[in-house]
């Protein structure tokens, strides 16, 4: 089956309808469907777009699980539940807009690589924040590729204003992140460059503070990395699954999180700053390539598979 077109006396499609047809690749509803089953087009690997019909109100559990290219869907406002696992899998989802009406997401619903768009203290904001996913709302600025706020940074030496860069969707291949519209970078908040195919060399000027959790995660094509003097913490796994090769961590930094820099499978050389006393768990993990680590710093302890092969 390459194609469906859903007749206008179709309501409900049941469970597992369409589960595993590897070559449906476009599916035209009408407006008389109410309701997705179960698994009703799970595993449909060849289902780039879907246009899901306006009066539809129940999208059931794992629905489009497993759609490995599905890269683009809406979800209409009559449906206020996105359900378990709904699009578990879909890594070729980069984002997808939420509507108002969605009060409440279920469990591994978007893949943590989507960036969701939606409104402030909603639950599409509740899931992104909980599960790491970027979240856009209508008050995020702008800027080029780049989805960014306003920020407030406290530090030792008082407090700085500037912004926090919340999603990147370009395809350079070369980056410095220091400023956006003539306002420092303090903040790379979490997964917003995460799974970006494009980018091979990054500079962190030394206006960032901090790197969140995931930030560059699956970037793996991202070799060369320059982390600048300034830089304070780095959150958990926030450079995994890289193609870095060597990386020097400043002394300024004085926070490693947990998995930084795991499963970065071409990385030879790792040099901690002084400001380091801790390696944390699964720090580099899984680095089967990991050939020297150089300890600038007074390390009083390395937590558990810090360097587990």
């Amino acid at each position: 089956i390459k194609s469906v077109v859903i007749g206008e006396n179709i309501q409900r499609i049941g469970e597992e309808a369409f589960y595993s047809c590897n070559l449906l690749s476009q599916i035209t509803f009408s407006n008389s469907v109410r309701e997705i089953g179960k698994q009703a087009f799970c595993h449909c690997q060849a289902l780039s777009k879907v246009r899901l019909p306006d009066n539809i109100i129940e999208i059931s559990e794992s629905a489009f699980a497993s759609c490995i290219v599905l890269s683009q869907i809406n979800i209409p406002g009559t449906i206020t539940k996105i359900n378990d696992r709904v699009f578990n899998g879909c890594n070729e989802l980069i984002k997808i807009e939420i509507p108002a009406s969605i009060k409440a997401i279920g469990e591994f619903a978007i893949p943590q690589r989507t960036k969701i768009y939606g409104t402030s203290g909603s639950a599409a904001e509740v899931y992104a924040t909980k599960n790491y996913n970027t979240f856009i709302n209508a008050n995020s600025h702008h800027s080029g590729d780049f989805y960014y706020e306003d920020y407030q940074y406290y530090g030792e030496n008082g407090s700085e204003n500037g912004v926090k860069i919340l999603a990147y969707e370009g395809s350079d291949t070369e980056l410095k992140l220091s400023t956006l519209d003539g306002k420092k970078i303090l903040c790379i908040g979490a997964s917003a460059f995460k799974g970006n195919k494009t980018l091979q060399s990054l500079t962190i000027g030394n206006e960032v503070k901090i790197i969140e959790p995931y930030v560059f995660s699956l970037c793996e094509n991202l070799k060369a990395v320059n982390l600048s003097e300034g830089l304070e913490s780095i959150s958990a796994e926030a450079f995994c699954n890289t193609g870095i090769e060597v990386i020097e961590i400043p002394n300024s930094v004085k926070i490693l999180y947990s998995g930084v820099f795991s499963n970065c499978h071409l990385l030879k050389k790792i040099t901690t700053g002084t400001g380091i006393t801790e390696i944390p768990y699964e720090f580099a993990s899984g680095c089967s390539t990991l050939e020297n680590i150089v300890f600038k710093g007074n390390i009083t302890k390395i937590e558990e598979k810090a360097f587990k092969d």
